[in-house]
């Protein structure tokens, strides 16, 4: 029984170590699936929402191609900063691993959650200051001031408070008491934030799992 509770345990570490971020090309950006230094297949229908907005905050139409492995996203015009929103559906954990299924359809199921990520790219992070995509949970640059950039983690347009905050999955931060984080600005960061919450009445996952991804040049 020990070695079960194990088991599950380390299978529930495996499922979070992934993210969605957006790689930035020049002025267009590739969808990525991993850590910054892994490059891991994904399933392209997840995507179900890219935007931009350019430096004055404007909303400016991304079109949507293809360099063979990762969707690339292309602006219309010169923007500031892209998102995009992936839902990977729903997950049930079993003793036997993650499974891309609801409870109902999983028998035995431990566990069950409705992943959403929401991953932003800033291509000029000091035009994108306190602009916000409106997403259900975001990662705002606040200030930057050197290599300090300080950021917000919002959720549904309120500070998220006591939630930790990773750069490759290596803890960088708590958020304080009003969403935000001070951090240290590295070269191609990838700054991550997860938050489940209760799902009630749901058939198909007892949590929502949500991610906040910010990547930087």
């Amino acid at each position: 029984m020990l070695r079960k509770i194990f088991l599950v345990l380390a299978l529930g570490q495996m499922a979070l170590a992934h993210d969605f971020w957006l790689k930035p090309q020049g002025q267009k950006a590739a969808l990525w699936y991993g850590h910054a230094s892994e490059d891991s297949e994904y399933d392209r229908a997840n995507l179900k929402k890219a935007s931009a907005f350019s430096a004055k905050g404007d909303p400016v139409k991304v079109a949507q191609t293809s360099d063979g492995k990762h969707v690339v996203l292309v602006p219309e015009a010169e923007a500031a900063q892209m998102a995009v929103e992936m839902d990977t559906g729903f997950w049930s954990k079993t003793v036997q691993g993650w499974k891309n299924e609801s409870k109902r359809a999983v028998s035995g199921a431990l566990l069950s959650e409705w992943s959403i990520y929401y991953s932003k790219v800033l291509l000029k992070p000091e035009a994108c200051l306190n602009k916000s995509f409106g997403q259900t949970m975001e990662l705002i640059p606040v200030a930057l001031h050197g290599k300090n950039l300080k950021v917000r983690l919002v959720l549904r347009g309120k500070g998220l408070a006591d939630v930790k905050l990773y750069d490759e999955h290596q803890k960088v931060a708590d958020t304080d008491a009003a969403g935000e984080a001070t951090v240290t600005y590295s070269e191609a960061m990838v700054l991550s934030a997860g938050y489940r919450e209760p799902l009630q009445n749901n058939p198909d996952a007892d949590r929502l799992n949500l991610h906040a991804v910010l990547s930087l040049p």
